[in-house]
């Protein structure tokens, strides 16, 4: 896998995923059906601000058009940072927000000060085709940094919180770190041989 990617020149990110706890926690944050919600949703795309405000939200029930969902509906995308596409809260600042996510190799996630905008995104292994199409738009968004504001972004799986829906015949599918790291691997790499693409962000 490492040799692939270095021979192509692919900047590969490291594997994040959310805290099985995820859940329990934002009950205690809130209990706003709809902002718990909207946070709830398995394909996300979070833009903070350099003072880890979020000023712009992206949740697969408000893109239209399923199985191929529009993330640029009404054209929010055509800008950058581009416009909301759910309302924006305060339920979760960065800081918040990466209390609850983890990484594959245990570090602690950085919010790094000279960043200007740091985005997270939520994809799913049991909505492959509808990731892909967050990711690509995502990506597509970034181009239109014209002012190359510096931009940090981290992709991470959101099945550990939806695992009671995954199953397998006669048994539920738990998600862990070989798990997540392995259909990361197929979705990702599917995705940069489609796109062609050489660096991530």
């Amino acid at each position: 896998m490492a040799s692939f990617l270095k021979q192509h020149h692919i900047n590969y990110p490291e594997i994040y995923f959310i805290d099985a706890d995820y859940k329990k926690q934002l009950l205690k944050l809130s209990n706003d059906t709809g902002l718990l919600k909207h946070h709830l949703q398995p394909l996300q795309a979070s833009y903070y601000n350099k003072e880890g405000k979020l000023i712009s939200f992206h949740i697969n029930c408000n893109a239209p058009g399923f199985p191929n969902l529009n993330w640029n509906y009404k054209k929010v995308m055509e800008v950058f940072p581009p416009e909301s596409q759910a309302p924006v809260d305060t339920l979760l600042n960065l800081q918040t927000h990466l209390m609850y996510l983890k990484s594959s190799s245990s570090k602690q996630i950085e919010t790094e000060k000279e960043v200007d905008y740091f985005i997270i995104v939520y994809w799913a292994n049991f909505l492959k085709r509808q990731s892909i199409g967050l990711i690509n738009a995502v990506n597509e968004n970034i181009k239109l940094n014209f002012e190359n504001k510096k931009i940090k972004i981290i992709y991470v799986c959101s099945d550990n919180v939806f695992v009671e829906y995954i199953q397998r015949p006669g048994k539920k599918l738990f998600i862990n770190h070989d798990y997540a790291i392995q259909n990361f691997n197929r979705l990702f790499l599917s995705f940069f041989m489609y796109h062609n693409i050489k660096e991530v962000f």
